[in-house]
């Protein structure tokens, strides 16, 4: 009997095609995106809902002074601790893809940002005065400075909500934020209703509601931290540890502020030009409702931002400068097919008339056309600025922020607002104008950070994460 042939072995798989690992990258970044885009829509909402119920008041003044107070409390305190929690989104996602602990960068960034909190606070109660003195009317600018004591809790419960989020993102966990942030939505319509006419309150029922909505959301979240048994990976235990490496953090807090503040800023400031504007109520209440819409449709590119920013910090903390450039090409990917559903979204009429139905009851024909108007270079303006948030999210994770923060000084500072603030004034083209002009910063942003993005050696990037998370356990 003749020996049986060995039959040849089944040859090993290969390694997946490029095209592959792309889709699972791109997939990867959907999965932590799209409950981040939930929730950051939910909490957007609450300040869409709040003004809807002021505007439905239907007095235009209280509209403009709740929709102002709402821009400055947001210039000189939500987007500052944004901003400076930008160290939180390097460090902790790098962090978190080497396997450290990340209790110790969330009580450090707790520290900071309620260090920061006393000053914003001062600012909160000067910055009415200053408008007076600048010349807005004495009737407005008391009923903002009203408005933006209201809002001054919120500010705080701030200082803990976003250190706890990006602490969860850096560890890939979305879910729960989704639910907190549906959860807290909902009753949100409640809450308004209750201070605004039961409690008879008025246009300042809006803040209180805020911040009750801001309070459920992070007690609703550290309970569910508490009960998944999840405390020790996301707060850990107290330590005396939190207070040193601030030399670190506070280099990356402060450049990742600078590049966030001086894009916000920049599109706030022209909702207060705009109270200079002939028809100042109607100016400012239209741009101001412009700018809320443009902010909920672009939660879309910030979650990819949060994505990329995750993914990329991750892969560098771990040393896979492979994985962390796969993740940098995914994410840019994704950002023109936000961007078409976005337009569809501004540009078909039915739509168009349900946003613009959310915060007016279409009495003020001029407040209407305004509006109307402004959605298509709202449109435009998403364009080049959904794609450079997406990058950001990729310069963040790499943790190169004083480059980001250098280009936005030139888009904007040097360029844009200039040209946006010609548009509107001395060309007399109003408040589109100034959107017209604005969009000249997103565009100088993409092309900049791609460059930089580009000419990255992930190698080299790895090993810089390596280090900065050993100078970041290192006293201040």
């Amino acid at each position: 009997m003749l020996p049986q042939a060995a039959q040849a072995p089944e040859p090993l798989p290969g390694p997946p095609a490029p095209r592959s690992l792309l889709r699972q990258e791109i997939a990867e970044q959907s999965k932590l995106a799209a409950p981040l885009a939930v929730n950051l829509i939910a909490n957007y909402s609450l300040s869409i809902v709040s003004l809807s119920f002021v505007g439905k008041l239907g007095d235009t003044s209280v509209l403009a002074a709740a929709a102002l107070g709402s821009t400055l409390s947001s210039m000189s305190g939500k987007v500052l601790l944004m901003g400076l929690c930008g160290a939180v989104d390097t460090l902790a996602s790098q962090a978190s893809g080497a396997g450290q602990p990340l209790g110790i960068i969330f009580q450090r960034a707790v520290l900071f940002l309620a260090v920061h909190c006393i000053p914003i606070t001062g600012l909160f109660v000067a910055v009415p005065s200053l408008l007076a003195a600048a010349g807005q009317p004495a009737e407005m600018t008391a009923a903002v400075r009203a408005y933006l004591l209201a809002l001054l809790p919120n500010l705080w419960l701030d200082a803990v909500a976003r250190p706890l989020n990006r602490i969860l993102v850096a560890q890939r966990i979305t879910q729960p934020q989704m639910v907190t942030g549906l959860v807290v939505a909902a009753q949100h319509v409640a809450a308004c209703y209750l201070f605004i006419h039961r409690w008879g309150y008025g246009y300042l029922g809006a803040a209180f509601a805020a911040c009750w909505s801001t309070f459920l959301s992070l007690a609703l979240l550290a309970a569910w931290v508490a009960l998944a048994g999840k405390g020790e990976q996301v707060w850990g235990r107290p330590s005396r540890a939190a207070l040193q490496g601030w030399r670190t953090f506070a280099g990356l807090a402060y450049a990742s502020a600078a590049m966030k503040c001086i894009e916000s800023w920049s599109f706030s400031l022209m909702n207060v030009l705009a109270g200079w504007l002939p028809g100042a109520a109607q100016a400012v209440a239209a741009i101001s409702v412009a700018f809320n819409l443009y902010g909920i449709l672009f939660m879309g590119f910030s979650s990819f931002a949060m994505a990329a920013s995750t993914r990329v910090g991750n892969a560098l903390g771990a040393g896979r400068e492979a994985a962390a450039r796969l993740a940098a090409l995914a994410s840019a990917i994704v950002a023109p097919l936000i961007w078409l559903v976005v337009a569809a979204l501004l540009t078909w009429p039915v739509s168009q008339n349900w946003l613009l139905g959310l915060f007016t009851t279409g009495t003020d024909p001029l407040l209407l056309e305004r509006m109307r108007s402004l959605l298509y270079l709202v449109v435009l303006l998403e364009l080049f600025d959904g794609a450079q948030t997406i990058l950001s999210g990729i310069i963040a994770g790499v943790g190169k922020q004083k480059r980001g923060s250098a280009i936005n000084v030139v888009a904007y500072w040097l360029v844009a607002v200039p040209v946006a603030c010609l548009l509107g004034f001395p060309l007399k083209l109003g408040v589109q104008g100034f959107y017209g002009g604005m969009v000249l910063g997103p565009m100088i942003q993409t092309l900049a950070y791609l460059y930089v993005i580009l000419r990255l050696s992930w190698k080299h990037e790895a090993q810089l994460a390596r280090q900065r998370l050993a100078a970041a356990a290192e006293p201040l």
